[in-house]
């Protein structure tokens, strides 16, 4: 006959489930938000915002985001 864990031992393996799976679904909720958000919604915005802070005209070009080693840089063309 096999014994059952002991208290604390399925107590801290219940609390290691259920970090890690709030950790893997912070991560796919964090990826799913990176993959299909589009900063080109909001360049209108950013246009006029900069226009009115610079008193000049401003049009922006393609907006986006990219990995650049372990940082998220933001890349706009045709400034």
């Amino acid at each position: 006959m096999t014994e059952q864990p002991s208290q604390p031992v399925q107590s801290k393996r219940l609390l290691l489930y259920s970090i890690l799976t709030i950790a893997i679904l912070a991560a796919v909720s964090i990826g799913y938000f990176l993959f299909t958000f589009d900063l080109n919604n909001y360049r209108k915005n950013a246009e006029e915002e900069l226009s009115s802070l610079l008193s000049l005209p401003v049009t922006l070009g393609e907006i986006g985001y990219k990995l650049h080693d372990t940082n998220l840089a933001l890349h706009i063309d045709g400034l």
